[in-house]
């Protein structure tokens, strides 16, 4: 548990084979979600039910971050909120930090073809 809030500065988020480093912080998929307020302080979004078989939904409003929580508190993808619709979890705030996949940057504009609302992070 960390000592103190985090702040909502632009994160740096990079996915290479089945690790994602996030804040300087490694993890490698599946992992503990806890482990992710290390990184990004204390989860304050939480929605039963709305993922995938009931799981809950949490995340970190200030970050635009959610997951699906499942019932052995297993991260398996992330979730970044570009651009919010009407049926999507609805953060306060749009991720704005930087994405990198295998090195190479990924827009975060939404209007790309292959890119929706959300841009999920799966390994």
């Amino acid at each position: 548990m960390p000592l103190f809030k985090k702040s909502a500065a632009a994160l740096r988020l990079e996915l290479d084979g089945n690790g994602l480093t996030l804040g300087g912080w490694t993890f490698y998929f599946p992992f503990i979600w806890d482990r992710l307020e290390d990184v990004l302080g204390r989860a304050n979004f939480n929605d039963p039910g709305r993922g995938k078989g009931g799981a809950a939904l949490c995340g970190w409003h200030a970050h635009g971050i959610y997951f699906e929580e499942d019932s052995v508190d297993f991260v398996h993808h992330l979730f970044l909120q570009v651009q919010p619709g009407k049926a999507d979890p609805k953060l306060r705030k749009n991720f704005t930090g930087e994405v990198y996949v295998a090195g190479e940057a990924v827009s975060l504009t939404g209007n790309e073809p292959v890119q929706t609302k959300w841009l999920i992070a799966v390994l």
